[in-house]
């Protein structure tokens, strides 16, 4: 498994379960290619990912896009709020809000001039306390 394969199962996955008619060819299969595809993103891709975390402001080394990974996190957080607060994705969420994904872009992390915390502050100098939110 590489990061291609992730970015296209996270786009058949979405769209499968975005659009329910994706999701099989024959009546009543709904339930079925739903827990099949919950299945696969729970013991395939969201472990992937764990496991291949990568720190650095590179977004080509990372196990996802930044793009997937927002979009699939709106998902499991609607969707599969266990899945959502589980320990795997909840670090996933972690490396991927430090990496940038909350600021706007990974450009914003470390720049000049931003304070100690990189550019969480407000201009009085107190802590913003939504830049770390998710």
């Amino acid at each position: 498994m590489n990061r291609q394969c992730v970015a296209a199962f996270i786009q058949m996955y979405l769209t499968a379960l975005t659009h329910q008619e994706n999701a099989h060819r024959h009546p009543g299969e709904e339930k079925g290619a739903a827990k099949v595809l919950n299945e696969a993103s729970v013991r395939r891709i969201i472990p992937f990912v764990y496991r291949n975390r990568v720190w650095t402001l590179d977004e080509s080394l990372w196990p996802m896009t930044l793009e997937d990974f927002k979009e699939l996190n709106h998902h499991l957080s609607a969707n599969l709020p266990r899945v959502h607060v589980g320990h795997h994705w909840q670090m996933i969420s972690y490396f991927f809000y430090r990496s940038g994904a909350g600021t706007g872009g990974v450009a914003a992390i470390g720049a000049a001039g931003e304070g100690r915390h990189g550019g969480s502050e407000t201009r009085d100098g107190k802590l913003n306390i939504e830049h770390f939110l998710f």
